[in-house]
C-alpha cells in the first residue's frame, strides 16, 4: 500500500534526523522558548495581579507581546538568510535570559517590580520568541541538507513534524514547571529554570558557531556561503565515492 510505505519512510526519516546532534541541539532551542512562552502564559498574570493592574492592561501587555513576536519573526528569517542563523538564536537566547532575569525580577537584583520593568521583559521576550523559533526551524533545515539528506519535501516534513512536537512538547512543560514552582518558590525564583534552560541553549549555540565558522573558513567560504559551500563539499564527497564504487565494478 503506497500510504504504508510514505508513512515508513517518514518514520524512517524522522529516526535519521534525530541522530544528526546539531538538529536535535536546535530542536532544543525551540524547545526552551516554547518552555519560556508557556511558563509566562501560565505565571505571569498571577504576578501582575499582585500589583494591582487591571485585566484590561494585563491583555494590552500580552497583545504588545503579539506584536513584537510578528515583527521579530519575519526580521529574524531576513537576518537568517543574509547573514547567520546562530546569530539570530544567540541574540534571542540571550534576550529570553535578560527578559526572565527582569520580569520578577530576581531578588538578588538591585531591582524593585515594577510596571515598567515587565514590559521591557516583555519586549525582549516577544522579540527572542521570534528570533529563537526561526532559528531553529531555519538551523535544523540547513544542517538537514548539510548532513547529506536530500533537499526533498520529505526532508522539510520530518522536519517540520519534529518542530511542531518541540513546540507541543515545551507548551506541555511550561505551565507544568510554572505552576508547581511559582507554588513552591513564588514567580521571581521559579523563574531561573527557564534562565538556566536558555544558558544551555546559548553554550550549545555557541559550540556550534564555533564548529560551522571552523568548518567554512577551511573552504574559504563567508558566512553568507557557509551552507552552500558545506553542501557542496558533502556533494563532492558523494560523487567521489559513487566514482570509486563505479571503478571497482
Amino acid at each position: 500500500d503506497i500510504n504504508v510505505i510514505s508513512e515508513n519512510s517518514m518514520r524512517q526519516k524522522i529516526k535519521e534526523i534525530v541522530i544528526v546532534v546539531a538538529i536535535l541541539l536546535s530542536l532544543y532551542g525551540v524547545l526552551c522558548a516554547s518552555v519560556a512562552f508557556g511558563f509566562l502564559q501560565t505565571a505571569l498574570e498571577p504576578h501582575l495581579r499582585e500589583m494591582n493592574i487591571s485585566a484590561f492592561n494585563i491583555a494590552l501587555i500580552w497583545v504588545l507581546f503579539g506584536v513584537l513576536y510578528g515583527i521579530a519573526s519575519p526580521l529574524g528569517g531576513v537576518v537568517c538568510d543574509r547573514f547567520s542563523s546562530y546569530v539570530v538564536a544567540i541574540i534571542g537566547a540571550i534576550f529570553t535570559i535578560i527578559s526572565f532575569a527582569l520580569i520578577g525580577p530576581l531578588p538578588f537584583l538591585p531591582f524593585e517590580k515594577s510596571i515598567s520593568l515587565i514590559i521591557v521583559s516583555i519586549i525582549l521576550m516577544g522579540i527572542a520568541m521570534g528570533f529563537q523559533l526561526i532559528s531553529g526551524f531555519s538551523l535544523a533545515c540547513k544542517r538537514a541538507t548539510v548532513y547529506g539528506f536530500p533537499d526533498t519535501v520529505e526532508t522539510y516534513g520530518a522536519i517540520s513534524g519534529l518542530f511542531a512536537s518541540s513546540i507541543a512538547l515545551g507548551g506541555f512543560i511550561g505551565p507544568t514547571v510554572a505552576g508547581i514552582l511559582s507554588d513552591a518558590f513564588g514567580f521571581q525564583w521559579s523563574t531561573l529554570v527557564v534562565i538556566f534552560g536558555q544558558i544551555i541553549v546559548l553554550i550549545f549555540l555557541i559550540i556550534l558557531t564555533i564548529t560551522a565558522t571552523k568548518q567554512f573558513k577551511a573552504l574559504n567560504c563567508t558566512s553568507k556561503q557557509e551552507y552552500q559551500c558545506l553542501k557542496k563539499e558533502n556533494n563532492t564527497k558523494s560523487e567521489n565515492s559513487c566514482n570509486k564504487l563505479r571503478g571497482c565494478r
